[in-house]
């Protein structure tokens, strides 16, 4: 196969789109509200854990890797 065919086939749009609602998606489900206090007490984590572990870097990654994933699906 044509690796230009394989990249300009691709529905860059909604693969963006795909990635954003899986960030989105990942913010809700961790909220305290939802299941983001029994997610600590399952992991034994405290609200003191938790302070400074969201580096903008672990966000980036995230973000590229659902965009990769969202591609090869």
């Amino acid at each position: 196969m044509d690796l230009e065919f394989a990249i300009s086939g691709q529905q860059w749009i909604g693969i963006a789109i795909g990635a954003v609602l899986y960030m989105v998606l990942s913010m809700i489900w961790y909220m305290p509200r939802v299941f983001g206090n029994k997610w600590m007490e399952g992991e034994g984590l405290t609200e003191e854990d938790l302070q400074g572990a969201g580096t903008p870097v672990i966000y980036v990654i995230t973000f590229v890797m659902a965009l990769v994933s969202n591609v090869v699906i």
